[in-house]
């Protein structure tokens, strides 16, 4: 049988492209006609102005599959109505948990880093240290995942041995 882990799911941040530089005139279904010669989209997302309801000249667009993410942001130049546009993989937050109750010993970065890369990616480990007692490290460190949605989940379930 198949398991799938957290690291081997599709997620929405994977599949989201950042399209600015928009000029006014240009609406979601321009978009959508335009960016699905590289793949299936699930969704467009215009933003506007609340107060004026003009275009804010710049879109998210939900692709179905990670691989068109790659196809329509692969360095190419694009143009929606004679302008060049600015086209990018979405940005994706990282996210940091707290770490705390540590054992004195036999607990460093490297085992700290180890046991948590099971949740995903590890961006970084700070775990600090205490001057007043010979830079011994302290009982906690933060570790800083590249998905925030894995310190979400982490920091739903509450605890890990």
């Amino acid at each position: 049988t198949n398991i799938i882990t957290m690291a081997d799911e599709v997620y929405e941040e994977d599949r989201k492209l950042f399209v600015g530089g928009l000029p006014q005139e240009v609406t979601q279904d321009d978009l959508k006609e335009y960016f699905e010669q590289f793949g299936e989209i699930e969704s467009v997302k215009l933003k506007m102005d609340p107060m004026t309801g003009r275009s804010r000249g710049f879109a998210f667009l939900l692709y179905n599959e990670v691989e068109s993410i790659d196809n329509a942001a692969n360095g190419s130049e694009h143009k929606l109505k004679g302008k060049s546009i600015t086209v990018k993989k979405a940005d994706i937050k990282t996210g940091k948990v707290y770490v705390g109750k540590l054992p004195d010993s036999g607990v460093g970065e490297d085992e700290i880093k180890e046991h948590f890369s099971q949740f995903g990616k590890i961006a970084e480990v700070i775990r600090p240290i205490d001057k007043s007692k010979n830079n011994e490290p302290k009982n906690f460190c933060f570790v800083t995942f590249e998905r925030e949605r894995v310190a979400k989940k982490l920091i739903e379930e509450g605890s890990c041995t």
